[in-house]
């Protein structure tokens, strides 16, 4: 939100602790940007914000202790997401040992049982995935519940993901787990839940030949491949492409390994969500809300 097009500086009165004047109009975010005109980007008027009410205790000690609580759960908040930004970093560097680097044909790093397996062998990704058209599964309403206790979850394959849920109890995937592929971005993700799809843009993808589903995943979301139109590239193009794999029970070591992280990764990440949930609520309680 632009004020007047550009950047402004609010700055307290003696009375007035500068993080508690941060904190609050942090917390009234969205009553300011309400307050904003424009339609291509909301403009919010020095009238505007000079008007705008907003509670301070009298007591500035008052005020500095509810921003160094705040300011104490923003530190544990951002330390969560480093070491959720780390444990990302430290399996992308794992995975760069566990799978061959281009030109070679075995791993940096190989688990004890298969160090005299030999070479990894070239296949296409035909031979090792079955593909499934998405019809009976895609969603008729497109008006999505919000809790996720109350219907099964809308996927897509992009970085939304779980765009809702549904009510709908007929069309369900539960044939898992599954990859989910767009046809025409090449991106992917590994579903172990029962979902519906979006759009029929989506591949259904499932291992085949006892090949493991989350290491061919990890595989597919490695290749060197350039999107240069908006075409479906699935059937034509990238089930041809080749790769090199090890005998299934090395990938399902593999497999396991990364599943094991990924849980780890999932587990810390619910924790920011608890810490952020704890803040909202602490400030709805810190915080005078005119609405009450």
């Amino acid at each position: 939100m632009a004020i007047n097009q550009g950047c402004k500086a609010i700055i307290p009165k003696d009375n007035y602790y500068y993080e508690f004047l941060y904190y609050t109009i942090l917390y009234n975010r969205q009553k300011l940007i309400n307050l904003g005109a424009g339609n291509t980007f909301k403009e919010l008027s020095k009238h505007a914000l000079e008007s705008f009410k907003i509670y301070f205790p009298l007591n500035k000690q008052e005020q500095q202790k509810i921003a160094d609580t705040l300011r104490s759960l923003d530190k544990m908040i951002e330390a969560q997401k480093q070491k959720v930004e780390g444990l990302k970093r430290y399996k992308k560097a794992l995975m760069q040992r566990l799978f061959p680097k281009e030109g070679e044909k075995v791993p940096s790093l190989r688990f004890p049982e298969f160090k005299d397996s030999g070479e990894w062998v070239e296949k296409r990704i035909i031979d090792l995935l079955d593909y499934e058209r998405p019809d009976k599964y895609i969603v008729k309403n497109e008006n999505y519940l919000i809790n996720p206790n109350e219907g099964i979850p809308v996927l897509t394959a992009n970085k939304s993901f779980i765009l809702g849920y549904t009510d709908e109890n007929f069309g369900i995937y539960t044939n898992l787990p599954a990859i989910i592929f767009d046809d025409f971005t090449i991106e992917s993700k590994y579903v172990n839940f029962p979902f519906k799809i979006k759009s029929s843009v989506i591949k259904i993808l499932k291992a085949k030949n006892k090949n493991n589903l989350k290491f061919i995943y990890e595989l597919i979301n490695n290749i060197n491949f350039i999107v240069a139109e908006h075409k479906r590239y699935y059937i034509s193009e990238f089930q041809y492409k080749k790769v090199l794999v090890p005998h299934p029970k090395e990938q399902q070591k593999i497999a396991n390994t990364l599943l094991s992280l990924d849980k780890l990764i999932e587990a810390e990440s619910k924790k920011i969500e608890v810490l952020q949930k704890h803040k909202k609520g602490l400030m709805q309680q810190l915080f005078v809300n005119e609405e009450k």
